[in-house]
């Protein structure tokens, strides 16, 4: 997933695809990247001992005006993540924050897979 941001400050809000039904919340973990409003980001996933945690993984890019994910972030991850997810294979581009749900679905056969 090649990252083209939009905005500057960016929630980004995942869920291993194999644990999401036995999470309490919706998602595994949630950070805040400062994105440059011009700037290209790739977002890359590798096997560990062989093999991928999950075959897959959901995420939510969302705009923020401050840098903290605060209950209503969440709120509105946790509505992304309960809507239909769209699945994307490595080295697609996806322009962001795009306010939906991402399935991004890993390459089995290489040990990097890259978005």
């Amino acid at each position: 997933l090649s990252l083209k941001a939009e905005g500057s400050l960016m929630a980004f809000i995942t869920v291993l695809t194999a644990l999401a039904l036995t999470c309490v919340q919706a998602y595994e973990w949630s950070a805040v990247f400062h994105l440059e409003d011009s700037g290209v980001y790739s977002w890359t996933a590798s096997k560990v001992e062989g093999v991928y945690a999950a075959p897959s993984m959901m995420v939510a890019g969302l705009q923020l005006s401050s840098a903290e994910i605060d209950e209503a972030t969440e709120a509105d991850a946790d509505a992304l993540f309960e809507a239909e997810c769209t699945d994307i294979g490595p080295s697609t581009v996806m322009v962001m924050p795009n306010e939906r749900c991402l399935r991004l679905v890993f390459d089995t056969s290489v040990s990097l897979s890259i978005f």
